[in-house]
């Protein structure tokens, strides 16, 4: 470690939350992107992401996108496959964790954000801790 550097470590545990209501087939990082996660200002760590659909699903997928300019500009961070489930009283919606051990956001200007190929309400429930 060089002289005067001092380490920092997660400090202040955080979830953060969003809702996908629209469409969004597009993977060049345009149309509606919902932002999830703004990094902290000395950056944040994700661990993990729950992908929670509250109505029917249909074959498809979930994005998790990620923005290091205010949203400006967003690149594919991964795609999750999304399975037809229809939803009844006694069968839940569609549900998936994605484990993200290495994503990290380096500051207040980036962005975790996430879609929906179809426009199927599903709630994006990221854990981590700012830095």
């Amino acid at each position: 470690m060089a002289a005067g550097t001092t380490p920092i470590y997660p400090a202040t545990p955080k979830s953060w939350q969003a809702q996908v209501t629209a469409a969004n087939t597009n993977r060049d990082g345009s149309g509606t992107i919902v932002t999830v996660v703004t990094g902290g200002a000395n950056g944040s760590k994700i661990d993990r992401v729950r992908v929670k659909s509250t109505v029917t699903t249909t074959a498809g997928l979930a994005r998790l996108w990620i923005s290091l300019n205010s949203g400006t500009t967003w690149r594919l961070y991964t795609e999750i496959t999304v399975s037809a489930i229809t939803v009844s009283a006694s069968t839940a919606a569609f549900e998936s964790i994605y484990l993200t051990p290495d994503l990290l956001l380096p500051d207040g200007s980036a962005l975790l954000g996430a879609t929906m190929e179809k426009a199927e309400a599903t709630n994006f429930i990221a854990h981590g801790a700012d830095y």
